[in-house]
């Protein structure tokens, strides 16, 4: 993805951040592990926290 303005930086975040609560509703329904998707999913709940946390700072940066 990309973004040309702060404004489109948000809206990357706002749907990072749905996909992240996805993965972890996925994360919630899925015990026992079947077939690693518990574990997948737990990847990718802190991957989308890595990238928004970075989005973040980006945004804070941007509107200082």
């Amino acid at each position: 993805m990309q973004a040309n303005s702060t404004r489109e930086i948000v809206k990357v975040r706002d749907r990072l951040t749905a996909w992240q609560e996805a993965a972890q509703r996925t994360v919630d329904a899925t015990f026992p592990d079947t077939h690693g998707l518990h574990a997948r999913s737990k990847n990718l709940v802190a991957n989308y926290g890595a990238l928004i946390a970075q989005l973040d700072a980006v945004i804070q940066t941007e509107t200082r």
